[in-house]
């Protein structure tokens, strides 16, 4: 299936069916960019010297000291699971029931 033809079936419906997938993209991109941020977190280099020397460029203590940035993308990845658990509730939303097996 092409692209085009993916989207028009996710958008035919009614507005609960747009609602859906609305909610679905916006908490993925949520989502992404929490992960996005803890990846850049932990990206950012210690200062040359000693190890617990702060990166004084930064204003937040949670990115200057170095102790810290671990903590920080844990939390910053802890806060992915309710977003995609409402990615999940709302690809739900609306759906139709599946019919049993007969």
């Amino acid at each position: 299936m092409s692209l085009a033809t993916l989207t028009r079936l996710a958008l035919a419906g009614n507005r609960t069916d747009a609602a859906r997938v609305a909610l679905t993209a916006l908490s993925a991109l949520l989502a992404s960019l929490a992960g996005l941020a803890a990846l850049t977190v932990l990206a950012i280099q210690k200062p040359p010297g000693d190890p617990w020397q702060q990166s004084e460029q930064y204003a937040n203590a949670l990115l200057r000291e170095p102790g810290l940035r671990g903590g920080t993308a844990f939390a910053l990845v802890l806060l992915t699971i309710p977003v995609l658990a409402l990615a999940g509730q709302s690809a739900r939303l609306g759906a139709p029931a599946a019919t049993p097996a007969r």
